[in-house]
């Protein structure tokens, strides 16, 4: 006579065939996904149209810093920096624009013609060098100065024109975009304003940053005086400044392609949508 399988035989011969029953479903679903192709979802052309690629801005960011690394100027510039005796906690880029400017370039398909292109900017991308290199003099000097440990340094920039890829660039330099600028700057604040316009310069200038680097207070002081052109709020806030402040000359530095072009100024803004070079007519002010 047969023998009846038990309760536990039982129940253990149903669970064999479930885990069977679903592991066949389940290479069953594998072998159907394989067979199928692979989706290819066309890029909107309207929104990556005159767009440079990824790597464009680090490219020429790498090449202008580079050039800079091999100059005189990193040298020129910690030795005018070390001369300060007060540290500095926050340092903000302001006003440093869009990395990308639409730029007049010669045309690959009509000999002779021209078109407009978004490239990147070497005049803003050689602010953006100077920049950081000044950033890691401020924070190597804090040990010399003593600051506590517990007290982080903070890298910042700010401008209204800045894109998702400025800020995506920014930010794989360990520089946080920020909306509030103004209202950080102060003793132990570090501004860097390349040619700021002056309504929004003169709100940096007012509260006394502990460093500033600007176009020359005074060639803007003598420029007014000459043209006759009267700013109460703005003049009085740059004489102050430039009153109880040093005032340092950026060095100089030779090179074509770093430092500005070869060509006349008109030449290079007519021919590739820049203005001059990088930093002249710059001064570094703080506190005397």
């Amino acid at each position: 006579m047969e023998k009846t399988p038990s309760k536990t035989e039982q129940a253990f011969s149903l669970l064999i065939l479930t885990f069977v029953f679903f592991y066949g479903i389940v290479a069953l679903k594998r072998r159907i996904h394989k067979s199928q192709p692979t989706p290819v979802y066309a890029a909107d052309k309207s929104s990556t149209e005159n767009m440079p690629a990824p790597s464009s801005l680090e490219l020429e960011f790498s090449r202008l810093r580079s050039a800079w690394e091999a100059s005189q100027g990193p040298a020129a510039l910690r030795a005018i920096l070390q001369r300060r005796t007060n540290p500095i906690d926050i340092w903000i880029g302001i006003g440093l624009g869009s990395f990308q400017t639409h730029q007049t370039i010669p045309s690959m398909t009509r000999p002779g013609e021209s078109i407009r292109a978004l490239l990147p900017s070497k005049r803003r991308l050689a602010q953006l060098v100077i920049f950081c290199e000044i950033a890691q003099i401020l924070f190597e000097e804090r040990i010399t100065f003593g600051v506590p440990t517990r007290r982080p340094f903070r890298f910042c920039a700010q401008d209204p024109n800045f894109t998702g890829s400025d800020v995506g660039f920014l930010a794989s330099l360990g520089i946080t975009v920020i909306k509030n600028a103004a209202n950080l700057i102060g003793p132990s604040t570090g501004a860097f304003c390349p040619y700021l316009v002056g309504r929004i310069d003169i709100r940096v200038i007012a509260k006394s940053p502990g460093l500033y680097i600007g176009y020359s207070l005074s060639r803007r002081i003598q420029r007014s005086n000459y043209l006759g052109r009267e700013h109460p709020a703005q003049n009085k806030a740059e004489r102050e400044l430039l009153l109880r402040s040093v005032e340092t000359a950026f060095p100089v530095v030779d090179g074509d392609g770093w430092w500005g072009p070869s060509v006349d100024a008109v030449q290079w803004e007519r021919r590739m949508g820049e203005k001059g070079d990088a930093v002249k007519g710059m001064c570094l002010y703080w506190p005397r």
